[in-house]
């Protein structure tokens, strides 16, 4: 059952520490501690990649309308991002993506909007849009 599984990975992990043979003169004890602080370490560099992974899920697609272009002149570029990122999720993944310094960050819930086509009432579905702007100098190359 999926309930248990953590105790099977936990007498897996000392069937595991048993079976490895001290290769230093230290005690069983700091032996075994330090194997337990190597997994540690290797399930903390895990999650630091999932973390990068998920940085770059937020940023869908940039924006490239005339208002986003002529915004591009002035140091503001605009970004199509998930639904439930937040402005702290966004700065984070443009400058790890573009490698800039982001100064301020906007966010817009654009709404959903009613479309009619081959005479039957639809919908497009509404987005989250992020205006994001960077520090003089700072470009990004779209």
């Amino acid at each position: 059952m999926a309930i248990f599984d953590f105790l099977k990975k936990n007498k897996e992990k000392d069937r595991f520490l048993k079976k490895k043979k001290i290769k230093t003169g230290k005690s069983v004890k700091e032996d075994v501690k330090t194997e337990v602080e190597d997994l540690t370490q290797e399930k903390e560099k895990k999650e630091k990649k999932a973390d990068f992974k998920e940085e770059f899920l937020v940023l869908e697609n940039p924006i490239l309308t005339e208002k986003a272009t002529v915004l591009n002149q002035m140091g503001a570029y605009v970004f199509k991002v998930v639904r439930n990122a937040n402005k702290i999720m966004i700065k984070r993944a443009i400058e790890k993506f573009y490698n800039v310094k982001v100064l301020n960050v906007n966010t817009i819930n654009m709404p959903a909007k009613k479309i009619f086509v081959r005479g039957k009432w639809g919908s497009r579905p509404g987005y989250k849009k992020a205006m994001v702007y960077l520090q003089k100098g700072e470009k990004i190359e779209i």
